[in-house]
């Protein structure tokens, strides 16, 4: 099983400034760019009540996978999870 999930970076500074860009600056630029608000809004405000990468990891866990770990890419804006399902 592999995931890719947006997620929220641990780094001190980076972590601000993604922040303040993913809330902020990227729904300005999609409303000036489409004219349209909800889909630009709707993202920041989906990832804030979305599970930690390490919560993720413990679902994985919980449902039967084994070898479980996960990858963060780009600073950790994006995480990718990995499961195996186990034979039976």
């Amino acid at each position: 099983m592999v995931s890719l999930e947006l997620s929220r970076p641990n780094k001190v500074g980076f972590k601000q400034a993604y922040f303040f860009y993913f809330n902020f600056l990227v729904p300005i630029l999609g409303y000036l760019a489409s004219g349209v608000k909800g889909p630009y809004s709707y993202l920041p405000a989906s990832l804030k009540n979305f599970p930690h990468q390490k919560e993720i990891s413990n679902i994985f866990k919980d449902v039967g996978l084994t070898g479980v770990t996960y990858y963060e890419i780009t600073g950790g804006i994006v995480t990718v999870h990995v499961g195996t399902v186990p034979d039976k």
